[in-house]
């Protein structure tokens, strides 16, 4: 199943742009809701390259939501002004959460079009992680408002 949640942000796309791309962006957004436990490596990267992630994911910090693959990749993009970053991850609960990330100018006001795009595939529990992710992405995006609040001031 897919969700797909968009909103407005009230700064340029380039600096959402390189906002997205820091693990610390990821650990404000998602909190206090999910919290991710590094595996491998040891430590999230300050910037997220490429390649394979392991996670352990606690909601609230405590009940444990088994482990999950974050694989990083920067689609290639036609459009001028566009940047994506996806995570087709997977894990336990979860055996695919392919999660797209699409940033863009949204007006001539400097504005930000951000989308958050998941395909959630988890067995008999897709309805109901599709369910908590549509929560869950309405959650992010409001962090996303107040992480750039906080950097505005």
């Amino acid at each position: 199943m897919i969700a797909t949640i968009s909103t407005t942000l009230h700064a340029p796309a380039d600096r959402v742009a390189g906002l997205v791309q820091r693990s610390d962006t990821l650990l404000f957004i998602s909190g206090p809701l999910l919290r991710f436990v590094p595996i491998r490596p040891a430590e999230l990267p300050d910037i997220w390259s490429p390649g394979e992630y392991r996670v352990r994911i606690r909601f609230f910090g405590v009940l444990p939501m088994g482990e999950q693959s974050i694989r990083i990749e920067h689609p290639p993009t036609e459009e001028p002004g566009i940047f994506r970053i996806r995570d087709n991850g997977g894990g336990q609960l979860v055996r695919v959460w392919d999660h797209m990330i699409t940033i863009g100018p949204d007006r001539s006001d400097g504005r930000t079009r951000y989308e958050d795009r998941v395909d959630i595939r988890a067995g008999l529990l897709t309805p109901f992680i599709w369910l908590f992710a549509q929560g869950f992405y309405r959650w992010r995006q409001y962090r996303w408002g107040r992480l750039l609040d906080r950097h505005r001031s």
